[in-house]
């Protein structure tokens, strides 16, 4: 049910985008790109007529998310196991019983746990990235990348009234 709205979504963004939206080729807006790509990740790169960073874009969010859903698991495993080795209870079975102590179930959680947390930060980063390269991509579309760039050093002199100036005279043709 949810992915019946998730491409509603995409198809009226893009329906509007088409409407609406300028020339794509003169003209891109920054701040669109931008806010195309917080809602959807890799709309802003589309927009931006670089569709080839796309499938970068999704496959470090999916390791992100793969790697924040393995940490959490094993962390809530071993913290399950830590909390049943210490209730007393004998009905309750300890699947890790004769493989780890106490102390080593009390690191494996502190371990996954900090994985946990930097999966979250990696997977954070990657997603502002994203917006980040759609905004910065946007700004830099119309910058010329001309064959005929040529910086040319040469030396210079300069006549004043009474002294003369050598330097040395660096000038740029776009």
């Amino acid at each position: 049910m949810k992915l019946h709205y998730i491409l509603t979504f995409l198809l009226i963004s893009f329906y509007i985008n088409s409407i609406f939206g300028q020339d794509s080729t003169k003209v891109k807006y920054p701040k669109k790109a931008m806010i195309q790509s917080a809602l959807l990740p890799g709309l802003g790169q589309a927009y931006n007529k670089k569709g080839w960073k796309i499938p970068i874009i999704y496959g470090g969010l999916a390791s992100g998310i793969y790697f924040i859903n393995y940490s959490n698991n094993k962390y809530h495993d071993y913290k399950e196991a830590y909390i049943i080795r210490t209730d007393n209870n004998p009905n309750t079975i300890d699947i890790y019983d004769g493989t780890y102590t106490e102390g080593n179930l009390i690191t494996l959680q502190e371990y996954y746990k900090r994985n946990l947390e930097i999966s979250y930060i990696i997977t954070t980063g990657i997603y502002i990235l994203n917006i980040l390269d759609a905004y910065i991509d946007a700004h830099l579309f119309e910058f010329n990348v001309n064959e005929d760039l040529s910086l040319k050093l040469a030396p210079n002199y300069n006549y004043t009234s009474n002294n003369i100036a050598f330097g040395i005279n660096l000038s740029m043709k776009f």
